[in-house]
Order: C-alpha cells, then structure tokens, then sequence
C-alpha cells in the first residue's frame, strides 16, 4: 500500500538550536487532542526541523496548530510537490524510428 506522504519544515523566527526547536514543538502541540498523527520527527543540521504526515488534512492542521500555538517563536514551511519532466532535445535522426 503506497501512501503519499506530506513533508512541511519548522524553523524558528529566532536563531535555536534543533533540539530547542522539537521540545517547543513537543510541549506545545498535542497531536493527540487534535487527532494528527506524526509519521517522521527528523532534526536537520540547519537548525530545522522536518515533520512527515500522511493526509493533507492531517498537515494543514498541523502547521495551522504550529502557528497559532508557537507563531512568535516558530514557522512552519510546507513542501510542494513539483510535477517535473524530463525534456531531452537534439537527439540525432538515426535513433528516430
């Protein structure tokens, strides 16, 4: 079973650390009260923290909950999905069929 998976970052507004960062997180937001569930915590080196959710919904409610509890200290950046592809030119005639 392959679900999509929602990815959204959460940096501070204030230079912290990464580990500062998730113990806001993980003191202010319930994820049980408000019925979100967290597939992946990850830190990144950059002082960021990258947060994975299943449903769409499931995000939106989660960095909406992000903003409002922790919105002076932290903000939340939800990663778009690109539809890319790949355009190849100048192929030479003999390897049109």
């Amino acid at each position: 079973m392959n679900t999509k998976c929602f990815i959204f970052t959460v940096t501070s507004k204030v230079i912290r650390t990464s580990e500062s960062i998730e113990e806001l997180i993980i003191y202010n937001i319930y994820s049980t009260v408000i019925n979100v569930g967290i597939n992946a915590f990850k830190i990144l080196i950059n002082w960021r923290v990258l947060l994975e959710t299943n449903p769409k919904e499931e995000m939106d409610k989660l960095s909406k909950n992000i903003n409002a509890n922790c919105g002076d200290n932290l903000e939340t950046r939800i990663h778009k999905s690109r539809n890319s592809r790949l355009v190849i030119i100048n192929i030479p005639k003999k390897h049109h069929n």
